[in-house]
């Protein structure tokens, strides 16, 4: 599985994005707090800097806050005029200092400061004015100091505030995964545990987790939903069982019967009706052996010899179909796998292409690649393309009226099917070599 894809990294990866989120909303409201602090600091130094140039002798030469940058002094006569400044100023500048500074300073004995941002200036200012104490040099003396405005600000920082941000979304977010995965621990082993679970198997169950949470109420839930569908396929099971032992006893009556009859008029309808009640017989057959199925596998596992089963089957179809030529390479093998079962496939897929080939059927046993196979080969009509994904469904028949001719019941691939897997084994239909079909049944390499 995709593990982006998977709940734990959609939960490690909401969790990170919504931590970077809350973060950066900290590191720049911090930031934004700093800058702040730092404008009333430098409102502050200019303040204190302006009453040190009001007190000198020559408020020109007086230092500049330190914390800003490109400040000034200037200062300004009782009338309002400009006296002396240390760098040029805009027109503007001066108009805005008389305005909000000096006008300030002419109306109060206290120092008058404010923070604005100067039109055509990138910078924000801080400035602050006071009345000259020493009256022989000016009136009022206004020193100011530019500082960042606060992108810049933000932006000269980016990276104090990236770091904290990126940190904190990936320590949340690889602790949001490892804390899910933990919790997922019990899901995952159900999942493992379901995925063994068969319908050859459901007397098993999962674990149910002793934490005593949801997770356990879905171990039990899981639990009751197998039990009853084990309960509901054994009831078929049974069913199908019994119907077939049901059906078996009058049908042998029948067929004795209908021979008795046969045996004083040969030939005829009552010929038809011995082919039709031999065909009803293997029906039944093949249906008591899809009612055994359940758990018989896995019950009765152990070593089988392929070779000799294929052996045997080789010669009793040599006399049941003596029309065909029975052709066979068979190497010793030896498989694990239930005995009968295991007869039931080979005798499936050598009864099938003996029905349906024309004179040749070729039975391969060997070992290659470390992969045993049995191979059932015959010169027939082959397997339509089109019908190669159905050709082992239950029932499934080609040419209805070819069944029916040949006896068939439509159960046979489908059984051999259903126990290859129960053996872990693949069953394949290829293209033979002789112009037909070749079944191919496979067995697990050996490692």
């Amino acid at each position: 599985m995709d593990r982006s894809a998977s709940l734990r990294g959609r939960l490690g990866t909401a969790t990170a994005l919504g931590s970077a989120l809350l973060a950066a909303v900290a590191a720049v409201s911090v930031a934004v707090l700093a800058w702040l602090d730092a404008g009333n600091k430098l409102l502050d130094h200019t303040t204190l800097a302006a009453f040190v140039a009001a007190e000198a002798n020559d408020p020109i030469f007086s230092p500049i806050p330190k914390s800003g940058s490109n400040g000034f002094v200037v200062t300004f006569s009782e009338s309002g005029e400009l006296i002396d400044q240390t760098s040029p100023l805009s027109n503007d500048l001066v108009e805005v200092l008389r305005d909000d500074i000096w006008v300030g300073t002419t109306r109060a004995e206290e120092v008058v400061s404010a923070t604005y941002v100067q039109t055509g200036k990138v910078d924000e200012l801080s400035v602050a004015g006071v009345q000259c104490f020493n009256l022989l040099a000016c009136e009022t003396v206004i020193v100011g100091a530019y500082r960042e405005p606060l992108p810049s600000y933000l932006w000269s920082h980016a990276a104090l505030i990236l770091g904290p941000i990126l940190l904190v979304g990936a320590l949340a977010g690889f602790g949001a995964r490892w804390l899910v995965g933990r919790s997922l621990l019990p899901v995952d082993r159900m999942r493992r545990e379901l995925a063994e679970i068969t319908e050859t198997n459901l007397s098993s169950r999962v674990e149910v987790p002793s934490t005593g949470d949801e997770l356990a109420e879905l171990a039990e839930t899981f639990n009751q939903t197998i039990a009853r569908l084990d309960g509901a396929v054994q009831a078929n099971e049974r069913f199908v069982g019994d119907a077939a032992h049901e059906l078996r006893s009058p049908i042998a009556g029948v067929r004795a019967a209908v021979e008795l009859e046969g045996a004083k008029n040969p030939g005829g309808i009552l010929d038809d009706a011995l082919g039709e009640l031999d065909r009803a017989g293997r029906l039944i057959d093949d249906l008591l052996v899809l009612a055994r199925r359940q758990g018989s596998v896995a019950a009765r596992l152990g070593d089988v010899d392929l070779d000799d089963l294929a052996r045997a089957e080789v010669r009793s179809a040599s006399s049941r179909f003596p029309q065909i030529e029975l052709v066979s390479s068979i190497e010793p093998l030896r498989v694990t796998g239930q005995a009968d079962a295991l007869r039931r496939v080979v005798s499936n897929l050598v009864e099938n292409a003996c029905l349906y080939g024309k004179s040749l059927v070729h039975v391969v046993v060997a070992t290659v690649d470390g992969v045993s196979r049995l191979e059932v080969h015959d010169d027939g009509p082959g397997i339509p393309p089109d019908a190669i994904d159905r050709i082992f469904e239950r029932f499934a028949r080609l040419d209805e009226s070819r069944a029916r001719a040949s006896g068939g019941s439509g159960l046979g691939l489908a059984i051999a099917s259903e126990i290859a897997s129960d053996h872990g084994a693949k069953l394949d239909v290829l293209q033979s070599g002789l112009g037909g079909a070749c079944f191919r049944l496979s067995f697990p390499a050996v490692s």
